[in-house]
């Protein structure tokens, strides 16, 4: 099924469903969960019974959409999801991202894991992608059939005054923060002693076998987005503090004193 066709019947069962309609998104990768208890008014939905979002020929990926208030903004929350290693195509990957855009969030954060190339940042540290490089060698834009997609698109690298917030929230969380650029790889298999030494000489301090589908499809349809690496660590209380207020920090178009988008 063509993913625009896709992207219709999901936010046409998200807009039946007779509650506030996102104006932010989260998307959390697979066993990063809690957030449900930081959204008012949650209402938690298997991502396997939206319409639109099942392809049983490629198996059960799991995973919740939470639908609730956060800070004064109707906000979607997705934990877990399909990845490309997983078998899944681009266009099943940003699913997500591009129902939600059409239900009209407004504002994103992608948080996933990743592994530091240096020394320096502590296992358990957000890295804040600043800029990437796409290295799964696929076409995230596959299965997209218009003008943009045959053109191209740009995918903006962040500022460093998202930075500066992500480090205000870390001081506040007790968690360490750090930003630059991430390497985007296929996977499953982890690069190599040989492969990390490339991606550092290629200006990369970071890789991750997400994300890459998800900024790009978020790039696609003009969403303002925000990606976070959990570097070499796991998921605790201080990193959903520090993903829920950092969060709370990216704020729609229009309520942050910006204009929306036409």
């Amino acid at each position: 099924m063509l993913v625009t066709k896709r992207v219709a019947e999901a936010a046409g069962y998200l807009r039946g469903l007779g509650v506030q309609l996102p104006r932010r998104a989260i998307l959390l990768e697979q066993g990063m969960v809690g957030f449900d208890g930081e959204l008012t008014g949650s209402k938690a939905l298997p991502l396997r019974s939206i319409p639109g979002f099942a392809e049983p020929r490629r198996g059960e990926f799991g995973g919740s959409l939470l639908l609730g208030d956060l800070a004064g903004v109707p906000t979607a929350v997705v934990e877990g999801g399909p990845h490309l290693y997983s078998g899944f195509l681009p266009g099943e990957c940003g699913l997500a991202v591009r129902a939600l855009a059409a239900v009209g969030a407004e504002a994103l954060v992608l948080v996933a894991s990743g592994s530091s190339l240096l020394e320096g940042p502590p296992p358990g540290s957000m890295f804040l992608v600043l800029d990437r490089l796409d290295l799964t060698g696929v076409a995230m834009l596959k299965g997209v059939h218009d003008a943009a997609a045959v053109l191209g698109i740009d995918v903006a690298p962040v500022g460093p005054e998202t930075l500066r917030a992500a480090a205000a929230c870390g001081e506040t969380a007790g968690v360490a923060v750090s930003g630059g650029v991430a390497a985007l790889v296929h996977g499953p298999l982890r690069p190599s002693p040989a492969e990390r030494r490339m991606l550092c000489a290629f200006g990369a301090q970071a890789v991750s076998m997400a994300l890459a589908p998800e900024l790009a499809a978020a790039a696609h349809v003009g969403v303002r987005t925000a990606a976070l690496l959990l570097l070499d660590g796991g998921w605790d209380a201080a990193r959903l503090r520090f993903c829920r207020d950092f969060s709370r920090r990216s704020r729609p178009p229009g309520l942050d004193g910006t204009a929306s988008r036409a």
